[in-house]
């Protein structure tokens, strides 16, 4: 269950550790989480909020609240139901953006080669195979209707 990725944008870099079944957890020991590491300092957040440190490892903002996904997802839900997005927690671009490392990290991995991605045009360039990989075959009916 546990994923290295490297992203390369020219001037930053991103380092994604994936380990969804390891009992360890992040930081703080245990349960789902997330920690991000800058120049500045991290941000962890964890099943019960979150918690943002500067580079001397002092505590900056500690948030306690409800984690996981449940919430987000039934505010997706409820959104579409009424038709009104304007009341998403994050605006479907965002999402996209977040996912779209995911995806990209998962076509490396199963072509095994670094994918290369032109921003611009939202295509996987120089490699015929993970460009397939894009995209999915639906069978016969089961094509979503957008």
């Amino acid at each position: 269950d546990t994923q290295f990725a490297t992203f390369d944008f020219g001037d930053k870099v991103i380092h994604w550790e994936g380990r969804s079944c390891h009992p360890r957890g992040v930081e703080t020991g245990g349960g789902f989480g997330i920690a991000f590491y800058g120049d500045q300092g991290s941000l962890i957040i964890d099943s019960g909020g979150y918690t943002i440190y500067d580079l001397k490892n002092k505590v900056v903002e500690k948030v306690a609240g409800p984690g996981g996904e449940a919430g987000h997802l039934q505010n997706f839900i409820d959104a579409a139901r009424a038709k009104d997005y304007s009341k998403l927690r994050a605006p479907v671009h965002e999402a996209v953006a977040s996912v779209l490392l995911c995806h990209l990290a998962n076509i490396s991995q199963r072509t095994g080669r670094v994918i290369h991605l032109d921003p611009a045009a939202k295509k996987i360039t120089g490699d015929d195979d993970a460009a397939k990989l894009w995209r999915r075959e639906y069978r016969a009916g089961w094509e979503p209707k957008v």
